[in-house]
């Protein structure tokens, strides 16, 4: 089973191409090197740029809750007290 699995398997020489094919013409070379690098710089400026979104969306609404909780507060305060809470 094994030899037939071998026999079938093309061997991994990578100085053997097909005949009538240069290494050039199935290599992606510069070009290719380029688009790859461009699309990997794009994609780490996109996830630094989504991180510092998600943070501040965060801060803003560990703010917001903050917030509301001390007015919770001021109003159980006021309540307490026998003032009205709707003014000031």
């Amino acid at each position: 089973m094994l030899t037939l699995f071998l026999e079938a398997t093309p061997s991994a020489d990578p100085n053997e191409l097909m005949p009538g094919l240069e290494a050039e013409q199935v290599s992606p070379g510069v070009i290719g090197f380029l688009a790859t690098f461009f699309v990997v710089v794009a994609l780490a400026l996109l996830i630094v740029d989504f991180v510092r979104r998600q943070r501040r969306l965060r801060y803003r609404m560990d703010y917001a809750r903050e917030r509301e909780a001390q007015e919770a507060r001021e109003a159980q305060e006021k309540r307490e007290k026998g003032e009205d809470p709707g003014r000031s």
